[in-house]
């Protein structure tokens, strides 16, 4: 009978270690899977990206927004992400390259061609971005891709960084 009251006791010791560290570390826990489930969507969407003919990433130069990456440089670059998200489109669809004063200079043209034609320099939504980039460049409808023939798509990424991808499964 001791060694019953003693395994109960036991028992409940621990369920009582256990209630108490949810309730100080659950938060952090909780969060901890978070991040594991995240981590392990984003393996997996590579690994099928990899593989998947209907999603390629394409090999396109990255362009910071503020190509001379100068503190003075950020602070006038702070909205720059649209240009540079273009720009590596356009040098990726041309095959050219820029130094990071040229890509400086030409996001300055894009700066201002947006201010004399869409009254100021602000972020583009989609058909303010697909006027900037016919306009800009002188497209015209052809060059601008429907979806479903494989338009590029200019997908924001993390905060200073842009990726372009070719995802003719988008409807």
């Amino acid at each position: 009978m001791a060694n019953i009251k003693n395994s109960i006791l036991i028992y409940l010791g621990i369920l009582l270690f256990l209630i108490i560290t949810y309730f100080q570390f659950g938060d952090r826990i909780q969060k901890y899977f978070e991040i594991q489930e995240v981590e392990t969507q984003n393996e997996e969407t590579v690994k099928k990206a990899i593989v998947s003919p209907n999603t390629t990433y394409l090999d396109v130069p990255f362009i910071c927004q503020a190509p001379l990456q100068t503190e003075a440089n950020w602070v006038f670059h702070e909205e720059s992400c649209e240009e540079a998200a273009l720009l590596q489109t356009y040098l990726y669809e041309t095959g050219q390259k820029m130094t990071a004063e040229q890509a400086n200079e030409e996001i300055l043209n894009m700066i201002s061609w947006q201010e004399a034609n869409l009254d100021s320099h602000h972020d583009l939504y989609a058909d303010e971005m697909k006027k900037f980039a016919k306009g800009y460049y002188d497209l015209d409808d052809d060059d601008i891709k429907i979806c479903a023939a494989g338009i590029r798509i200019i997908e924001p990424g993390h905060r200073h960084s842009t990726r372009t991808m070719c995802k003719p499964d988008i409807t």
